[in-house]
């Protein structure tokens, strides 16, 4: 890989190409569609996230 930055990313990938074409159709920034991507991963590997409700917040 050439960018070093990339953390070795496989090249034939095209992760930067896709996110890019991604962000141009939908708007969404980098960050934003890398958190989505690795939460559906996740979620679907059985990994969801622990969220509480606002109601069951102490005041």
């Amino acid at each position: 890989m050439s960018d070093p930055s990339h953390h070795a990313l496989p090249d034939a990938l095209q992760f930067q190409r896709r996110i890019r074409g991604y962000h141009a159709d939908h708007g969404l920034q980098h960050g934003e569609i890398v958190a989505l991507t690795l939460d559906a991963l996740l979620g679907a590997k059985g990994y969801p996230p622990h969220l509480t409700s606002a109601h069951s917040e102490a005041p």
